[in-house]
């Protein structure tokens, strides 16, 4: 009877054996009277991939992609649209201050000097009428610049003409308004302490036909930078 015990716990014991390895359940007897104990099946482990996070400090590049983008070229800034009748007179301008330039840098008479400032001047008396605000500012100013200059050439031209007295300082016969605009390409000149004038001993003078010439190559170059820019914007 014992034996036939015997044999059905070991039929019994390799069916569970059989189901447990089937089941994927390992079995552990006991020391303690061969009871069998469960034995986890060890699940295989994975190695986290790692979790890439940008920081402050690295700023992920941008990938360039294939479509190529146009280059922007910077544009200059439009032409203010310019009134026909301001062209009109900018040319008579352009055309009558040149003859005058052409005529100071040859060497010219006060007679044939006075009568193409006249006709200068008139253009450009003109010119001021149509000129747009558009177009008002420093180049413009050189126009200003060279009349002003060729104005005063006459000037001086009548005082040494009329036999009247040199610019002298502090401000005698303009000398301060054309010191101011000619400054230190002008040519200066001191009366001696014996000068036939008591009053003007000692004084500094604009000598005439030293600063007749020196004030037409101011008024010219002026001319001629205004000019260069008119010319531009007139074509």
């Amino acid at each position: 009877m014992k034996k036939k015990v015997l044999i059905g716990l070991a039929i019994a014991a390799s069916v569970v054996l059989g189901l447990c390895c089937i089941l994927g359940i390992g079995i552990q007897m006991g020391q303690d009277g061969g009871v069998p104990t469960r034995t986890p099946t060890k699940t295989p482990m994975t190695t986290p991939t790692p979790t890439l996070v940008a920081t402050s400090s690295l700023t992920p590049t941008p990938m360039a992609t294939s479509t190529l983008q146009p280059t922007i070229s910077p544009t200059k800034p439009p032409v203010p649209a310019i009134p026909e009748g301001f062209k009109t007179q900018a040319r008579v301008l352009l055309t009558e201050g040149s003859t005058l330039v052409a005529l100071t840098s040859q060497g010219v008479s006060p007679k044939d000097f006075a009568y193409q400032l006249a006709l200068t001047e008139a253009a450009y008396e003109l010119a001021i009428l149509e000129w747009p605000d558009e177009l008002l500012g420093p180049r413009a100013g050189h126009f200003d610049r060279a009349m002003t200059g060729w104005r005063m050439v006459h000037y001086i031209w009548e005082l040494k003409i009329g036999d009247k007295d040199n610019p002298i300082e502090p401000n005698v016969n303009g000398y301060q308004v054309i010191t101011e605009y000619g400054g230190d390409q002008l040519i200066y000149s001191t009366h001696s302490n014996t000068y036939i004038v008591e009053s003007y001993r000692g004084r500094v003078f604009l000598p005439f036909d030293d600063n007749i010439s020196a004030l037409m190559s101011i008024a010219n170059k002026h001319f001629t930078y205004g000019r260069e820019w008119l010319t531009e914007l007139l074509h």
